[in-house]
């Protein structure tokens, strides 16, 4: 894809935003918050989970609504 960081950007611009093919970041999201739902619940342990930048960045996102694509490029300066 020659416009990847155009169509990333646009992704965290309009979360319902469905590239062909995929899905939107909402439902993404939507499975961010359940993991941290199902963690919640655990016995206090050591975990370790593992995931990919995008994933991670919307599990951020739902933490703090300033996190998008510049987490991702590593240009979380304000």
């Amino acid at each position: 894809m020659d416009n990847l960081q155009e169509v990333l950007r646009s992704s965290f611009d309009d979360l319902d935003l469905i590239i062909e093919g995929g899905e939107s970041n909402r439902p993404g999201m939507a499975r961010a918050a359940q993991f941290l739902d199902d963690v919640k619940s655990l016995p206090k342990s050591i975990l370790v989970a593992g995931t990919h930048g995008n994933l991670l960045t919307l599990l951020l996102k739902l933490l703090d609504d300033s996190h998008g694509l510049r987490t991702i490029d590593g240009d979380d300066q304000s």
